[in-house]
């Protein structure tokens, strides 16, 4: 058969290219120059060097640390301080002497409306201080507590 047949389907063609080529290479009469599957290669090949090993994944450690709790000074409630020994911290928030204006807006900014105890933390002693808010009056808060701190707003 010839590659210009093109009475037959391409299909056909290919599969006698193809089983014409498998029957030569099956006659007995064919030469190669390999060797048989069982010898020892004409001209020994070098050793192909060995790859290293890829290096063995170790665990990871998860540390958890945690915080220690802040240190609170909780003590009775103070008594009210006499109105002469407040000083004005700004919008109309008085503060004993021993109270500083940082704690003072600090104990301002923890009040919830909700009278009783909450925790403030003063940016001067980087302590948190338990201070009762008590409502006096139609609209007047007092905050005591700490280390004698009062706080009127």
């Amino acid at each position: 058969m010839t590659t210009t047949d093109t009475r037959r389907p391409l299909w056909q063609r290919t599969w006698v290219r193809v089983t014409g080529s498998i029957a030569a290479l099956a006659s007995p009469h064919t030469v190669t120059n390999r060797p048989a599957a069982n010898s020892a290669p004409a001209h020994p090949q070098p050793a192909k060097p060995a790859k290293p090993a890829k290096p063995v994944p170790q665990p990871t450690k998860t540390i958890i640390v945690q915080q220690p709790a802040p240190k609170v000074i909780i003590q009775q409630p103070a008594a009210p301080a006499p109105a002469s020994s407040l000083h004005n911290v700004g919008n109309s928030i008085w503060a004993s002497a021993s109270t500083s204006d940082a704690f003072a807006w600090n104990v301002v900014s923890a009040w919830d409306g909700v009278p009783g105890v909450k925790y403030v933390y003063s940016p001067v002693t980087g302590q948190t201080y338990a201070m009762t808010y008590q409502i006096v009056g139609a609209s007047t808060v007092i905050a005591t507590g700490g280390n004698g701190a009062y706080v009127q707003f």
